[in-house]
């Protein structure tokens, strides 16, 4: 990819809910959770998409494990369908306070509004509760294969380096919601907000700013390679792109009303993102 341009193309889905989830399953096929629960899927690599399942409310958390079981987090509800989602079964994390599904290291971390972060080694079927010691509610999680585990929350990150057994807490100069969590290959943690807020929190916990747009609130964030590119809302820019490990970014105008609430790579490079308006945008590799 040319890092001076980019090559965004859009289409429109079957359903105009908003995407709050994205994910891609092991046949490389891109799965598209809305708000109201409609689950959509492209075979095609996201050229086009077609209604594939409905949850009875909105999806906010995504995962599919080899054999191709997936596990949902839809209303706070954590649940897991064996039949590519004809039928779901919940799981043991009941309640409707859990959000943002990930997997690193054989494990399913998710966040719990209640300042808990949730783990699963059994692909979701029973979950453990970790107690983070933040006193603010967590936005946003991320896992890796280290056995590190970092979530977001409001002003702070909390970030475990021995899968959950223990947390320390790092403050940062603001009190934006950390909407995107991400560890990155260096075992920084990246973590983004509103109104152009973002820091990178290294393994000694020095904090450094991010210059990201102004304004831009950050709602996901995806890697291609050497290259992280932010999804949000902003009214010139809703997208962005960093090449020095997320210090630095460059904003670009992809969507119209409404931006972007979701991005993600598929294997051959293509970039995917989506937000409102049953719209969806796809960079493919020059």
């Amino acid at each position: 990819m040319d890092r001076a341009t980019s090559r965004w193309s859009s289409s429109i889905t079957p359903s105009t809910e908003e995407v709050r989830t994205i994910a891609v399953d092991g046949k490389q096929r891109v799965w598209l959770g809305g708000n109201l629960g409609t689950l959509l899927r492209s075979d095609d690599g996201a050229a086009s998409f077609a209604i594939a399942a409905k949850l009875p409310s909105g999806v906010k958390g995504l995962w599919f494990s080899d054999d191709g079981r997936m596990v949902a987090c839809a209303g706070g509800v954590i649940s897991s369908s064996e039949d590519e989602g004809a039928t779901w079964t919940k799981t043991s994390a009941r309640g409707g306070n859990n959000d943002h599904i990930r997997h690193a290291r054989g494990a399913l971390v998710a966040t719990n509004i209640g300042r808990k972060v949730l783990r699963s080694t059994d692909g979701g079927r029973k979950w453990t509760t970790h107690p983070t010691g933040s006193k603010k509610h967590l936005y946003s999680i991320d896992a890796d294969d280290r056995g590190t585990i970092a979530a977001g929350s409001e002003g702070s990150v909390v970030i475990s380096r021995n899968s959950g057994a223990s947390f320390t807490i790092t403050k940062l100069d603001h009190r934006e919601y950390l909407r995107v969590t991400r560890i990155l290959p260096s075992g920084d943690v990246l973590v983004l907000g509103d109104d152009g807020k973002g820091h990178l929190v290294d393994s000694r916990g020095l904090v450094k700013p991010c210059e990201l747009p102004a304004g831009l609130s950050v709602f996901d964030v995806c890697a291609r390679g050497d290259e992280l590119i932010a999804v949000g809302n902003i009214e010139h820019s809703t997208a962005a792109r960093s090449f020095d490990g997320g210090l630095t970014w460059k904003g670009e105008a992809v969507a119209g009303r409404g931006g972007l609430k979701v991005v993600t790579a598929l294997d051959d490079g293509t970039i995917v993102a989506a937000g409102s308006l049953g719209l969806v945008f796809v960079e493919r590799p020059a």
